[in-house]
């Protein structure tokens, strides 16, 4: 089961996008071990990546309000 994103999660996906210019093309391992010094939250590459499409289509503004 999926677990949702927190605040803080987010805010980290989107500084990993706004620094990398989109995580498409960043090793997955790096994404991922990035992400967790970040957050310390473990999350694999895929579902970062789906999340990340969905910060870039404004799926999660309600939440970075």
């Amino acid at each position: 089961m999926s677990q949702k994103y927190s605040k803080q999660e987010l805010i980290a996906l989107k500084n990993l996008v706004q620094n990398h210019g989109s995580i498409l093309y960043v090793n997955d391992f790096d994404i991922e071990q990035e992400f967790y010094n970040l957050t310390g939250v473990k999350r694999k590459s895929g579902p970062l990546y789906m999340a990340a499409w969905r910060l870039e289509n404004g799926r999660y503004d309600h939440i970075l309000i």
